[in-house]
């Protein structure tokens, strides 16, 4: 070892060390070569000492402040709940003296003495804040026992260990047995004082989380501020441990240097399943500060100076960009020729994406298969492009069209790519019927193909529109209190269910009898009353009966010559002192129209509040992705 990589037998730790503290060392050498110069001409051989010394105490100084300022101290006296915990693991793995508890940025943990002999854990923090009480129990008499039954011999192949994931060695399989014998003796030895059950249950959630966490870091442009937030809530919330985990123990049962996941198998602790975070963890928050200390220790240029929900759709756009990049050299590796998106699909589609190997399918991902990893960058990209959003920052899966239709990008990639555009249905059966000069047929036959699969309805979300949700949790239309409401242009039903749900008695209609009945298949014991009519021809008891009135990109579907007539009919459904609530798709006077949907101007938007109305209108988003909300209140 030390003939072919003597730096293997240099600890790990000094290669984190950052320029700054490496700078200190560098200036206290270069002092104690003047003192050693100068002992040299005075006869002071004394002073060589003195040098050595400095020179070593210039070393630790620059390790002991690069630790601490990348792994903040817990004041347990602020916790006592964990202080609580720590106490009790503390003696029960045979310690009389309480351990400080540091946190570090991603899933790790380890164990050490400070300079004068105090135990000291360090512990992850996207792991801390899911441990229950007898988790971080478990973890922390894990790291105690190991201290205690501690050796140079284990010591050193720990560390060399640490190096093997990245950097095979020659000697690679005795340090990885070495490493699985040791691992195996420690979380046997801690089983006997925690519980078997209790330190399984740990550790996968410890070893799954260790992956998931990596893969989250990777899945955004720099490091966020909410980094650790967003990771909860996929734990949570999309399920990211139980996607991640059986990609986890295949990769660690086909790596040859995984001893952490041979040990697991070896004592039939890998099958379980992973624990959910606690509902109510031992550490629920730390000081924002050591947040942020702790992400711009990850990275100095961007660590916690954004939030996910901050990144503008360029980004996003770039950054999956860069990800198709990677994927379309690699292909082009595979053929052997410079490659384009087709390519990519082709490979997938003949079976072959396992070929495809980038930088993300070396390490566990929450992917079904390599399929989904090879397509995901070129789906996304394809669908920014075409007017797609996420619908949360954090599950960046499910992209909102233009006009609400949703889509799950991974479930496309499964599917082999198959990705169109969703209006396409809806321009085709608009211009045939526009050809026979009928303006409204092709919804009944759009509503009718979706019904038995054969076309896509692009404004079906299957949720009630977000501006909808969002100006109902104000005072405006928070609660009906029995009063009539409205739904134009229902479609399938999900904004008049939200309308009722407020306690509005709700009346809804659509220009498609297949609408309606798919409406009423979808929400089978609804109190809206169902209806089909067509807004240019309303039956005339609906004049000035409701209290509120929601349109929703109904008139925006219609003829640009048929606006204004369309405009006037919803605006005679509102009573006296009622409320005309309009959402629609905005462009400017005269701006491009690629129809349809045809998009309403700032004189349309007006209309609707002509003959008395008072009106407060808001133009929602950026250049590219243009709303309007407005408000209007009859006298």
């Amino acid at each position: 070892m030390l003939r072919t990589q003597p730096s293997a037998l240099i600890p790990y730790w000094l290669f984190s060390i950052p320029w700054i503290p490496w700078a200190v060392v560098g200036v206290g050498a270069g002092a104690c070569w003047l003192i050693v110069r100068w002992a040299g001409i005075a006869g002071g051989s004394w002073m060589l000492p003195v040098a050595a010394a400095l020179t070593g105490l210039c070393a630790w100084a620059a390790r002991q402040t690069t630790f601490t300022w990348k792994n903040p101290r817990l004041s347990l006296r602020k916790q006592p709940r964990l202080a609580a915990v720590v106490k009790d693991a503390a003696r029960t793995a045979g310690f009389r003296r309480t351990p400080q508890i540091r946190i570090s940025a991603f899933v790790w943990t380890g164990v050490a003495r400070n300079w004068y002999g105090k135990p000291r854990v360090r512990i992850g923090l996207p792991l801390l804040l899911q441990l229950p009480e007898d988790e971080l129990r478990a973890l922390l008499i894990i790291e105690l026992t190991r201290l205690r039954n501690g050796s140079l011999r284990r010591h050193l192949f720990l560390d060399l260990y640490a190096d093997e994931l990245l950097k095979p060695t020659p000697w690679q399989a005795e340090i990885v047995a070495a490493v699985r014998e040791i691992r195996r003796a420690d979380w046997l030895a801690a089983a006997e004082l925690a519980g078997q059950e209790r330190v399984a249950a740990f550790l996968r959630r410890f070893l799954v989380s260790v992956w998931a966490f990596d893969w989250l870091m990777a899945r955004a442009p720099g490091t966020p501020a909410d980094a650790y937030e967003a990771f909860l809530w996929k734990l949570r919330h999309d399920r990211l441990a139980e996607r991640i985990a059986p990609n986890v123990w295949d990769w660690m049962r086909a790596h040859p240097a995984a001893a952490e996941g041979k040990a697991m198998d070896d004592l039939g602790w890998s099958d379980g399943p992973v624990p959910e975070p606690a509902g109510d963890p031992v550490v629920a928050e730390v000081p924002r500060r050591f947040v942020t200390r702790l992400l711009r220790g990850v990275d100095l240029g961007t660590g916690g100076g954004f939030r996910l929900a901050d990144v503008t759709r360029e980004q996003w756009i770039d950054y999956w960009n860069e990800l198709r990049s990677n994927v379309i050299v690699a292909t082009a590796e595979v053929i052997g020729r410079e490659a384009r998106d087709d390519d990519v699909i082709a490979l997938v589609r003949a079976g072959r994406a396992a070929e495809i190997q980038w930088w993300h399918t070396r390490w566990p991902c929450p992917h079904p298969n390599r399929d989904v990893c090879a397509l995901l960058p070129i789906l996304q990209v394809k669908a920014w492009k075409m007017g797609y959003i996420a619908k949360s920052p954090y599950r960046q899966r499910e992209l909102v069209g233009p006009d609400g239709h949703l889509i799950d990008v991974v479930e496309l990639a499964r599917d082999g790519g198959h990705m169109r555009d969703p209006d396409e249905d809806a321009r085709r059966l608009a211009a045939e019927s526009l050809a026979g000069g009928d303006a409204t047929g092709w919804f009944e036959k759009l509503y009718a193909e979706a019904a038995s699969g054969e076309a896509v309805v692009p404004w079906d979300s299957g949720t009630p529109h977000p501006l909808l949700v969002e100006w109902s949790q104000g005072s405006q239309g928070s609660s009906g209190d029995g009063r009539r409401a409205m739904v134009v242009g229902c479609g399938l039903g999900d904004d008049a269910e939200y309308v009722a749900g407020l306690g509005y008695a709700t009346t809804a209609f659509d220009v498609s009898e297949s609408a309606v009945k798919g409406a009423r298949t979808r929400f089978p014991a609804s109190a809206v009353d169902y209806s089909a009519a067509d807004l240019l021809d309303l039956p005339g008891e609906w004049r000035g009966a409701f209290d509120l009135v929601v349109e929703i990109m109904t008139v925006q579907a219609l003829p640009e010559d048929l606006h204004l007539g369309a405009i006037a009919a919803v605006r005679e459904l509102v009573a006296p002192g009622g409320t005309l609530l309009v959402i629609a798709s905005a462009r400017d006077e005269g701006g491009p129209v690629y129809a349809p949907p045809w998009p309403l101007t700032p004189s349309e938007v007006a209309a609707f509040g002509e003959d008395g109305f008072a009106a407060a209108i808001e133009e929602i988003g950026d250049g590219e992705r243009r709303r309007w909300r407005a408000a209007f209140r009859r006298a």
